[in-house]
């Protein structure tokens, strides 16, 4: 069974396992808070979802029966959030500060 990623949150930052779940290329259900519609884009495979349980009852079963890998790997390259560049870009910011002191 291909592997499948749910996301059900309420409140939320930016979640990183969603982010992670999009670099393994798996389909996704998630609810649509912070910054995950903007996360998942327009990729096919990536279900966003409201809180009433016949919506995501619904996007869950689509979700589930969707066998197609996604793009979500690329989605992430494209908007800069490999570990690695955060990581450096982060790394940057501290530098710089620490520069200054």
């Amino acid at each position: 069974m291909r592997l499948r990623f749910v996301c059900y949150l309420q409140s939320e930052g930016s979640p990183q396992a969603l982010k992670e779940a999009m670099a393994c290329n798996c389909p996704i259900l998630a609810t649509d808070v912070a910054d995950i519609k903007h996360l998942l884009g327009t990729l096919d495979g990536h279900y966003l979802c409201s809180f009433e349980p016949a919506d995501v009852a619904n996007k869950l079963s689509k979700a589930l029966a969707d066998g197609r890998r996604t793009h979500g790997r690329e989605r992430i390259v494209e908007l800069g959030l490999e570990n690695r560049k955060v990581a450096e870009t982060i790394l940057g910011i501290y530098n710089n500060v620490m520069a200054k002191l």
